[in-house]
């Protein structure tokens, strides 16, 4: 993840892509969107408005522990 950035609030669904990438694999087919969470991690670029990425790392963590 980018270091002091700031990004739009992610959709659940998109969670399960954000977790594919971090552990490595490849993710099957689902509702969520790429382009939402790319902008979050080193190497990408996007123009999005933002919120703090510990923000951003709760929700994941808050989302995992309900679903």
């Amino acid at each position: 993840f980018k270091s002091n950035f700031r990004a739009a609030p992610i959709r659940s669904v998109d969670v399960y892509n954000v977790m594919c990438n971090v552990a490595g694999i490849t993710p099957l087919p689902n509702n969520g969107s790429w382009s939402r969470v790319v902008c979050m991690l080193k190497g990408q670029t996007s123009s999005a408005p933002s919120v703090s990425l510990n923000r951003c790392a709760l929700v994941l963590i808050l989302l995992l522990c309900f679903v």
